[in-house]
């Protein structure tokens, strides 16, 4: 008898992880409930907050120092982190459900998935240019057409005097031959090319490209060398390479000087992203892409609003028509989900949404050689992750600098973001700057006061200013060091917020 019931226990209990299996099976099935995403802690009066992603390399400065100024305004311990690991790698990061962050960015638009749906958000615009190295000719000075572009990349130009490169630029230029460098791995900027090349001169290139291919690297044994891996490979090797021509994000080839194309846009304006108008040509509005026409491509709701949780890999910025617009420019998004099975990791992900589409980061854009929203748009992208994450719980704060009053208790509140929590490093990093602005005019001042002198006082002077730009490099080079161990610093020795 002892044994018979034994035996059944043993049934029921076999029964019931059974059934425990099988629950977990159909749970696997719906991977956006399941999905990983952090974990928020909250303890009494112990708050720990995380937030984590990785995707496109293109704004990982921006996203890393957006993440350092919310972890120190957070009155809680909040810990975020992002993988700069390329926008291919992102997409994929983002649909492994299973290992999956809480954000992802791409710089090209993705499909939606109605399984496990997520915004698509738009917080800055990059713009790819084309560089070269032909002596003696600078910025803006070679003029190329989308099809003369379109002939030099599929290898039917091989030389640079050829007749087409001469009808666009009026340059008679050597017979050397095109050193054509590019990415050897899957790029954004390199879609961006071939969507140029196809939106501007299908006859010469007809393949349309899209997010999933367009990515992939040129063939051909017209392409110098092995090509090259990373912004800052493709443009050391522009810049080694005399007679090459290289695609790159503008801010990069900007960076070193690179001897920018001018291209003619939809309007047929010759064009160029580096400002001042070089050569006489026109410096192009990077923003200005955005048009009322092109929003109209955007995924659109049932009442015409635009939909960010809708498919957006249809979505381009190439070759669009307004005056002064660049024909190479590209989002870069933001992906985040429409629900996360814990609301406090909703509330993060919103409160950094926000902070990054705010005039705080939108206005540090630049900086970074990248180009901000129009306030409008951004405003427009805030107000829909707003209203979509609204379920937030709890919903991080926010004290205005300008209009805080010590009276209130909300500035100290475990999810409010204030300003007036700063770091000593940050104090010192302000006082770096102010710093090298002083011996930047220095040095040029004393390079004024070289130029208008003529006489005996030359050697003297050329020693004063050789004296001044060491100082300056030993200067630099002492910020760059100081604020490497300040971020180390930073980061190894946040004390908890209780």
């Amino acid at each position: 008898m002892i044994k018979t019931t034994t035996i059944e226990s043993r049934r029921r209990h076999r029964h019931r992880w059974f059934a425990v299996a099988v629950l977990a099976m159909i749970c696997a099935q719906a991977p956006l409930a399941f999905a990983a995403q952090s974990k928020q802690e909250s303890s009494g009066n112990v708050q720990h907050y995380q937030l984590h992603g990785s995707g496109t390399t293109n704004p990982s400065k921006l996203i890393w120092l957006a993440m350092d100024k919310l972890e120190e305004m957070a009155g809680s311990t909040l810990r975020m982190t992002y993988r700069s690991v390329g926008s291919g790698t992102g997409a994929s990061d983002w649909a492994d459900f299973t290992n999956a962050g809480d954000f992802a960015s791409t710089d090209y638009g993705l499909a939606d998935d109605p399984s496990a749906p997520f915004m698509q958000l738009p917080f800055q615009i990059g713009a790819v240019s084309l560089f070269h190295n032909v002596p003696g000719v600078g910025t803006g000075v070679m003029k190329l057409s989308a099809c003369t572009v379109a002939k030099i990349f599929t290898g039917a130009i091989t030389n640079w005097n050829h007749a087409d490169i001469a009808a666009d630029s009026g340059l008679t230029l050597p017979s050397q031959t095109i050193k054509v460098i590019a990415r050897s791995n899957g790029s954004s900027s390199t879609y961006g090319l071939k969507g140029y090349m196809y939106a501007g001169c299908q006859a010469v290139y007809s393949t349309a490209p899209t997010p999933s291919d367009g990515a992939d690297p040129f063939s051909g044994n017209h392409l110098y060398s092995t090509g090259v891996t990373g912004s800052d490979s493709m443009r050391l090797a522009i810049g080694a390479n005399e007679y090459s021509i290289g695609y790159i994000d503008a801010g990069h080839g900007h960076l070193d000087n690179l001897s920018e194309v001018s291209l003619k846009n939809a309007n047929n304006e010759w064009v160029v992203t580096k400002e001042g108008d070089p050569a006489g040509r026109l410096t192009a509005n990077i923003p200005a892409v955005v048009t009322s026409t092109v929003k109209a491509t955007f995924p659109q709701t049932v009442g015409g609003a635009t939909n960010y949780a809708g498919d957006w890999s249809g979505v381009n910025l190439f070759n669009k028509a307004g005056a002064g617009v660049w024909p190479i420019c590209a989002f870069t998004y933001l992906h985040v989900r429409t629900t996360y099975t814990d609301t406090a990791t909703t509330g993060v992900v919103r409160a950094f949404v926000e902070y990054m589409l705010s005039p705080a980061i939108q206005d540090k854009i630049t900086e970074f050689y990248f180009y901000p929203l129009d306030s409008a748009f951004a405003a427009e992208v805030k107000t829909a992750v707003s209203t979509t994450l609204s379920a937030a719980s709890p919903v991080w704060t926010w004290v205005d600098p300008y209009i805080l009053s010590y009276n209130t208790g909300i500035a100290m509140g475990y999810t409010t973001f204030s300003p007036k929590r700063q770091t000593y490093a940050e104090y010192e990093r302000g006082l770096f700057k102010k710093n090298i602005a002083a011996l930047e005019a220095s040095v040029a001042a004393l390079k004024t006061e070289l130029a208008a002198k003529t006489g005996n006082d030359d050697a003297a002077d050329e020693r004063t200013l050789a004296l001044a730009a060491i100082s300056f490099v030993v200067a630099v080079i002492a910020v760059i060091v100081g604020s490497i161990a300040m971020c180390r610093g930073g980061r190894s020795s946040q004390v908890m917020r209780v």
